[in-house]
């Protein structure tokens, strides 16, 4: 090979690195790609009722994949985005869920409740526009006493009432989801509500999926992530940033996180039920 040759091969891959790299685009699962972690056997009669797509692990566990899901998730992959899955739900759970229905050969990797919980995702000084250090919701007790009944006691008598699905979680309000500590910097989620908390990275919102209703049965919701994720793949996050929220981004240097522990249960200790690892064990997570 000339010299030529060789610095055209380099000039090559040089751009390929740095102008063609896939940008990372996070999903999130429950209530977004599927409905499966709150279904009370209720639920499933009517999701029954309404002809959705109702499917059962051989774990037994009961799921309903979103009007929709697949489509946005062929689109995004074609587009050529990397995908991951970040979500507060336990890993057993999401790699259940993912390898049944299919989604898993979508994402090259799934951040989990256990991923969420090591201190550094705590840790502020790194990450100055931490979502929770630029926008807190409640102090740490407020949020426990918020969220404990709905997370821990009213899931746990739902649980010995025999409802599918339902397993108490520790509330991971204190964890928030922070995608550009996994490299990404655009988050697809039912529930983003602070519209101007994100200062370095992009949150879209879907309409919430609950398979309760004929409306749920509807593809309306990916068509609006389609024409962002187009202007994605075009002009950048940094523009669709822009477009979402009238301003500028303020861009700090984050740590990347890219080698998490598959059975990671070091958590942070902000819980006297810290000590609760469901990655060691499926079977303090199945109802």
């Amino acid at each position: 090979m000339n010299f030529r040759l060789r610095v055209l091969v380099l000039i090559v891959f040089i751009f390929n690195l740095t102008i063609c790299r896939a940008e990372i685009v996070a999903f999130d699962m429950d209530e977004t790609l599927v409905q499966a972690d709150q279904l009370l056997n209720s639920d499933i009669d009517r999701a029954r009722e309404l002809g959705f797509d109702i499917r059962t692990t051989s774990e037994g566990w009961v799921y309903i994949v979103r009007p929709g899901a697949f489509e946005i998730l062929d689109f995004a992959q074609e587009m050529g985005f990397e995908l991951i899955m970040i979500s507060h739900n336990i890993r057993p759970y999401l790699e259940i869920i993912l390898s049944d229905s299919g989604m898993e050969k979508y994402f090259t990797r799934v951040i989990s409740q256990e991923d969420l919980r090591q201190q550094v995702n705590m840790d502020f000084e790194l990450y100055p526009n931490h979502r929770n250090k630029v926008y807190p919701q409640w102090t740490l007790i407020e949020a426990y006493y918020k969220k404990f009944y709905n997370a821990y006691i009213l899931r746990s008598i739902q649980n010995l009432l025999g409802n599918k699905n339902i397993h108490p979680y520790l509330p991971a309000t204190n964890n928030a989801k922070y995608p550009p500590m996994f490299g990404a910097r655009v988050l697809i989620d039912d529930s983003f509500r602070h519209i101007d908390a994100p200062l370095d990275f992009v949150g879209i919102n879907v309409v919430k999926f609950f398979a309760d209703k004929e409306e749920d049965l509807s593809k309306d919701w990916i068509e609006p992530l389609k024409e962002d994720l187009k202007i994605l793949n075009d002009q950048g996050w940094i523009e669709l940033y822009k477009l979402k929220y009238g301003k500028e981004p303020i861009v700090d240097e984050v740590k990347i996180l890219e080698n998490l522990s598959e059975n990671f249960i070091h958590y942070a200790t902000i819980s006297i039920f810290s000590e609760r690892t469901c990655s060691n064990d499926l079977n303090l997570c199945v109802s």
